[in-house]
């Protein structure tokens, strides 16, 4: 690594330690987005090719989309029955789908890794948010008149006409007092988070 030094993206020292702070994830963001920062410091993560979304399942029941990392991929594919050899051609994603397609909520006592992801049943009319408990992948959302929109991370929904970019002021002034962070509410207002380890399922009426 480069910690500390020139060329550093989310250095507290060169950087300030509040600026690192409050911007962390677009400073990291920022950075992964760079094709030769992945080539030099994340060789062995090559992008999934077999990753195809959003998934359809359970005859377009089902509609998914998906950040994820699995770490349990045998123990799923023998619970699920499926071949190695068509498990070893299925992203994680498809994982995430088939689980969900077995067991439904169910499945999030069964899936091991790192994960955040929404899925649309059609037959329920409810879509289902969902994130881990290691909280390492961001997932927020926005209800308002007429519109829900979800993304992994807040500018996602800023880019929407409607949303504008404003800070959560009481959020602002608890992470500025190094208070513990529960509950929906992110920096922004307007912007709520999925909390880690939860899932927050919108049905069609807008209940939540």
């Amino acid at each position: 690594t480069f910690t500390d030094r020139e060329g550093d993206p989310h250095s507290p020292r060169l950087l300030g330690f509040w600026r690192v702070q409050i911007l962390n994830v677009y400073y990291y963001a920022r950075e992964a987005a760079k094709a030769e920062t992945l080539a030099k410091f994340a060789p062995d993560l090559p992008e999934d090719r077999l990753d195809r979304q959003p998934l359809y399942g359970a005859g377009g029941r089902f509609l998914l989309v998906a950040d994820c990392r699995i770490d349990n991929r045998p123990e799923l594919a023998e619970a699920l029955g499926i071949e190695p050899a068509r498990a070893a051609a299925m992203a994680d994603s498809a994982f995430v789908l088939a689980a969900w397609e077995r067991w439904e909520a169910a499945c999030l006592d069964r899936l091991a890794g790192n994960f955040a992801f929404a899925v649309w049943d059609e037959a329920r009319h409810a879509l289902h948010l969902v994130r881990d408990g290691t909280a390492d992948r961001p997932l927020f959302y926005h209800s308002g008149a007429g519109r829900f929109a979800f993304a992994s991370m807040a500018k996602g929904l800023h880019a929407l006409p409607d949303i504008p970019i404003a800070a959560n002021l009481d959020q602002l002034r608890d992470m500025l007092a190094l208070a513990p962070h529960g509950g929906t509410a992110s920096l922004f207002a307007g912007v709520s988070r999925v909390e880690p380890g939860t899932r927050v399922t919108i049905h069609a009426d807008g209940r939540l």
